[in-house]
């Protein structure tokens, strides 16, 4: 797990650390804080061997349009869209194994222009477009704690992105996956629950959510409009799809299926109070502990919600090891370098919680 990250020259982030790190970390601030930012900064250090990630990261925000112009597309990862200077995401683990991405926007090789319709890897995106390409790329390189390094890049042509993959690049991390706040992905969803049950795991996705729906009997993979889907069996005459049912459950199922997926990862989610009933909080969070507990998995998570930080608290304070953080972030009014984070240990979260003077 990650104890201690960094953020140098990313997005909003000029340099910053946030530690200590637990196993359930939430994350506050007013909006347009960072909170977002650092979750996509964790990401794309835990994909660091993906050259595709800095694109799924805009897409998380709504950017789905592109131009074939490196400056414009990958520009607002560097801090104050200096891309001069390189960005740096550093980890530390709880064993003090440091891992570092260094992210650089730097003119195109000539030889790699002159290969530009041989794509080393599939494009995954592709548009038309009269501007010709930008002759600058997008290079990642990740370094272990062993110091061995691996380096990807991505590059436009005149159609379309071209990723290309050092022979060794090899992801080092378990997985790891970010929930946006307003992105769902239903077929995802299903497969992974197909997943794990070929796996024998999916007998504690169902417990988990039997928790806020009681009549819950199983899933069923079913075809629906043509399109494979989860279906609940809630005891009655026919399956529900998954998609009639309430924001909350499929908020949770969602969660619940990426924690074993993620198993000795790390799993970010923004805003993960979404769609879920304040009364149901604690409820949800005892079922989330009890996931990340038995399948090793880190969560960094946003959150504008006070009833989320006291559910969170009243879960670990019930258990054996108060494993959870909770991190304040504020952006000052002395230009772009004043930006401050507070941590939260578990007797500052009482005596906050106990004043309301959280948020």
């Amino acid at each position: 797990m990650i104890e201690t990250f960094t953020l140098k020259h990313f997005r909003c982030f000029k340099n910053t650390s946030i530690s200590p790190l637990s196993r359930i970390n939430l994350i506050m601030g007013r909006n347009n804080s960072g909170k977002t930012a650092f979750l996509e900064g964790v990401f794309l250090h835990l994909g660091g061997t993906n050259p595709e990630l800095p694109i799924n990261i805009n897409i998380f925000r709504g950017i789905v349009k592109l131009v074939p112009n490196a400056h414009e597309v990958w520009g607002w990862l560097f801090h104050d869209k200096l891309t001069t200077e390189p960005i740096h995401l550093i980890s530390y683990d709880v064993n003090g194994d440091k891992r570092e991405l260094v992210v650089t926007l730097e003119p195109l090789r000539s030889s790699e222009i002159a290969k530009e319709n041989e794509a080393l890897d599939k494009p995954q995106h592709e548009f038309v477009s009269t501007i010709s390409a930008s002759n600058q790329q997008l290079s990642l390189v990740f370094r272990d704690p062993n110091g061995s390094e691996y380096r990807v890049g991505a590059r436009f042509s005149k159609k379309q992105i071209i990723f290309s993959r050092d022979n060794k690049a090899e992801i080092p991390f378990s997985t790891s996956i970010f929930m946006a706040t307003h992105i769902r992905n239903h077929v995802e969803d299903t497969e992974r629950y197909s997943r794990l049950e070929q796996s024998g795991l999916h007998g504690p996705i169902i417990e988990t959510m039997k928790q806020i729906e009681p009549k819950l009997k199983r899933f069923v993979v079913s075809i629906s409009t043509g399109i494979p889907a989860l279906h609940a069996d809630l005891g009655g005459t026919k399956l529900i799809p998954l998609s009639y049912m309430g924001e909350g459950v499929k908020r949770l199922l969602s969660i619940a299926l990426a924690l074993p997926i993620c198993q000795n990862g790390t799993l970010l989610i923004d805003e993960i109070e979404n769609g879920i009933h304040h009364s149901n909080l604690i409820t949800v969070f005892r079922a989330i502990h009890s996931l990340a507990e038995k399948f090793n998995v880190q969560l960094l998570a946003t959150t504008h919600s006070w009833d989320c930080i006291h559910a969170v608290h009243e879960v670990y304070e019930k258990t054996n090891v108060y494993d959870f953080r909770l991190f304040e972030f504020e952006k000052g009014t002395g230009g772009a370098d004043d930006f401050t984070v507070k941590a939260y240990n578990q007797d500052m979260i009482k005596s906050s919680l106990n004043r309301k003077t959280i948020l």
